[in-house]
């Protein structure tokens, strides 16, 4: 007879969720998707407590990040261990091989996505297992996203997308009356026109956040989760110490918007891949974009996960579930 069954009273929910948790601990296949489980306050009321994550780390709800790639045909556990050994003693020798690597990382690949889904991955412990992600100004970032996403030439026709919507979002960015963006607009009229293209693409990334709805509160800027900008006045010093409080992927740079003097992407307190300080604003975001996937992360939560959500819908194509009412409102606007 079960449980239930021998009550001659009827069953609180407390008991009920006793009941369920016990069934989840022995059968894990019956837990539902990551985020959407049981009530916390009944969990902790029937004597249970959640497994806790690893601190910083939240992880993506993707369809096609979440796949684990079966092992190729012909390939096993042991060849991809001997190709990471490969690897890892090609990267020690310091010499250059694109092409090798890319093999190299292709080869590996099922093994590391299995360990970075599975095992919640952390980037630190990600980039020392695998050096080339830190390499070629995000090369190998964008390669990765390719991998995931089965689109080998994804990052190109993110770059394609970006520039058939570019001189709408432009036309749009011009007309809009915030102060924040008048101003970026008007420094871009001082500037050399000779970079025309790269000067108004930065003041194009750096004025989305202000369009899409982002506040500023006591700790976080407009803008800082997605590309924090730091002052070339606070020093070198200051540059690090953002590094240091980045937890999910950001833009980190210093100069001003469109006089960036450096640039990075960070992430978990560290430096993942630098970037020149040249014709480098898209291929940054692309690479900010593609290490959400490559790393299982997920977007900063409430108004500042509106900018990701717009790039991922206009470069990837992918419309969200349930579309912000600013990021809604803006590609209306664009698409007028």
């Amino acid at each position: 007879m079960s449980i239930t069954a021998q009550h001659t009273a009827p069953v609180t929910a407390a008991e009920r969720n006793h009941i369920a948790m016990l069934l989840i601990q022995q059968y894990p296949c019956l837990s539902g998707s990551f985020g959407s489980g049981h009530n916390k306050k009944n969990v902790e009321a029937a004597g249970l407590v959640y497994e806790k994550k690893k601190a910083g780390r939240k992880r993506k709800i993707l369809e096609s990040s979440e796949i684990i790639p079966p092992i190729p045909e012909g390939e096993s556990e042991h060849t991809m261990n001997e190709q990471h050994a490969q690897l890892m003693a090609f990267c020690k020798s310091n010499k250059q091989d694109v092409m090798l690597v890319r093999q190299l990382m292709d080869g590996t690949f099922p093994k590391r996505r299995k360990t970075i889904i599975e095992e919640n991955e952390r980037v630190w412990k990600i980039l020392k297992d695998y050096p080339p992600f830190a390499k070629g100004k995000g090369i190998e970032i964008k390669a990765e996203l390719g991998r995931i996403l089965q689109r080998e030439r994804v990052s190109q026709e993110m770059k394609e997308a970006f520039e058939m919507i570019r001189p709408r979002l432009l036309a749009t960015l011009k007309r809009n009356s915030k102060k924040e963006i008048q101003s970026l607009f008007l420094e871009l009229d001082e500037c050399d026109a000779t970079q025309i293209t790269e000067l108004e693409n930065r003041c194009l990334i750096a004025a989305l956040p202000f369009v899409l709805g982002e506040k500023k509160n006591a700790s976080t800027s407009v803008g800082d989760l997605f590309w924090k900008i730091v002052d070339t006045e606070e020093g070198e010093t200051n540059m690090m110490k953002e590094i240091e409080k980045s937890s999910t992927p950001r833009l980190v740079s210093s100069g001003t918007a469109l006089n960036v003097e450096a640039l990075c992407l960070a992430a978990e307190g560290m430096v993942v891949c630098k970037f020149g300080p040249t014709n480098a604003i898209l291929n940054a975001v692309v690479t900010l974009l593609a290490s959400y996937y490559d790393f299982n992360a997920s977007y900063p939560s409430g108004l500042y996960k509106n900018v990701y959500i717009f790039l991922e819908h206009v470069l990837l194509s992918k419309p969200p579930s349930s579309m912000p009412i600013a990021v809604d409102n803006f590609l209306s606007e664009i698409n007028q």
